[in-house]
């Protein structure tokens, strides 16, 4: 099963990068679903509540713990939910030899989804 995050490069997320606050990036992919945007932690939550990983499982992989507590028990994320793919990036958006490690591919190193 695979577990990943998607961060598009939103003119949000390309100006925080600009500016040096890549710490704000995080708030930005939870708020970015409607770009296809999704968390680590959501997209365990989604796939736990799908009854696809155990709670252990997803817990054990997660990056923030009470965040993933709170995803569960509020519902998950909700993009994943009905089993929805995540929505497909614009043109501009792909980066060559960064493209497919965001989107969760496999990757040469044996890590999926988290980039090198």
């Amino acid at each position: 099963m695979l577990a990943y995050e998607f961060l598009s490069a939103t003119p949000a997320v390309r100006n925080l990068i600009r500016e040096s606050k890549t710490h704000m990036i995080l708030s930005q992919m939870q708020m970015g679903g409607s770009h296809g945007m999704i968390t680590m932690d959501a997209c365990l939550a989604d796939l736990h509540l799908r009854r696809a990983i155990s709670f252990d499982m997803a817990l054990s992989r997660s990056n923030d713990a009470k965040e993933f507590q709170r995803l569960v028990e509020t519902g998950g994320s909700g993009s994943m939910a009905a089993g929805a793919a995540p929505a497909p990036a614009a043109q501009d958006d792909f980066m060559p030899g960064r493209g497919q490690a965001a989107r969760g591919a496999e990757l040469p190193s044996g890590r999926a989804g988290r980039g090198t």
